[in-house]
């Protein structure tokens, strides 16, 4: 078995990315983002330390507590709510805390046999 080490899987992201066009952020804090105004522009993303920048892609990262899952699934709630799906706006708004499932996860494992077939 084969462990897959966080700090290697944020490498792997950044590695598939062009870097002469994109910025990518490990040490900032996201409080909160704004959505696309139209389907072209970009999402405006605004940080704990003050500052603020615009992309295209947000990869969410933020751990068990997650910003971005708990502003995600509060307006696609809104959504649907105001299009009358009440049953459906409740059910995203449930799974926004996550709920102990009783089991850890320290690391996912799988066989490096599987990672060699994907190369």
């Amino acid at each position: 078995m084969l462990g897959f080490h966080r700090a290697y899987f944020l490498d792997a992201i950044k590695r598939g990315l062009d870097l002469t066009t994109c910025t990518v952020h490990f040490s900032k804090r996201l409080t909160s983002y704004t959505p696309r105004s139209s389907p072209n522009s970009p999402l405006k993303l605004n940080f704990q330390d003050g500052s603020t920048a615009d992309t295209d892609v947000l990869i969410a990262s933020d751990g068990i507590h997650s910003v971005t899952r708990k502003q995600m699934l509060s307006d696609l709630a809104e959504i649907y709510s105001k299009a009358g799906d009440e049953l459906l706006a409740k059910s995203l708004l449930d799974v926004i805390e996550p709920v102990w499932s009783g089991r850890y996860a320290y690391r996912g494992m799988f066989p490096k046999e599987k990672l060699a077939a994907v190369n």
